[in-house]
C-alpha cells in the first residue's frame, strides 16, 4: 500500500470557475493523505505442453538430373591463355613438389583416388 500526499485548497476547488488563473497562498493549503492499493497478483505455475507432436522433414537434394551446359568459348584465346600461364603454373608446381609441407600427409586410398590414378596413367 503506497500513500502520497497531495495538496488541496482549503475550500476545496481546484480552479473557480470565472478564473482562468488561480492564486493562492500557502496558508489555503493543507495536507490530505490518499492511498494507491495494488492488488495482489496472482501468480499460477501452468505448464503449457503441445499434447499433438508433428515430425516434419525437409528434402534439400534436387532428384532431377541436372545437365551441365558449357558455356560458349573462343578456342584460340583460351589456347593463348594457357599457354601464356603454363610457364609459371609449372614453376609453382615444382616449388610445392620441393617444399616439406605435405611431408606428413596421409593420401585416403579409396575408389575415387584409385580411379584418378588409373586415369592419370592412361594420359
Amino acid at each position: 500500500m503506497a500513500s502520497l500526499r497531495t495538496l488541496l485548497p482549503l475550500g476545496g476547488d481546484v480552479c473557480p470557475p470565472n478564473m482562468n488563473k488561480v492564486v493562492m497562498d500557502k496558508s489555503s493549503l493543507r495536507m490530505k493523505d490518499s492511498e494507491s492499493q495494488i492488488g495482489v497478483l496472482e501468480m499460477k505455475d501452468s505448464e503449457c505442453q503441445a499434447i499433438e507432436r508433428t515430425s516434419a522433414e525437409v528434402q534439400t537434394l534436387n532428384l532431377e538430373t541436372q545437365h551441365l551446359i558449357l558455356a560458349e568459348c573462343d578456342e584460340k584465346s583460351l589456347g593463348e591463355f594457357l599457354t601464356r600461364i603454363t610457364p609459371a603454373l609449372l614453376k609453382e608446381l615444382d616449388k610445392n613438389l620441393r617444399s616439406n609441407v605435405f611431408q606428413d600427409y596421409d593420401l585416403i586410398n579409396d575408389e575415387s583416388t584409385e580411379l584418378l590414378n588409373a586415369f592419370v596413367e592412361i594420359f
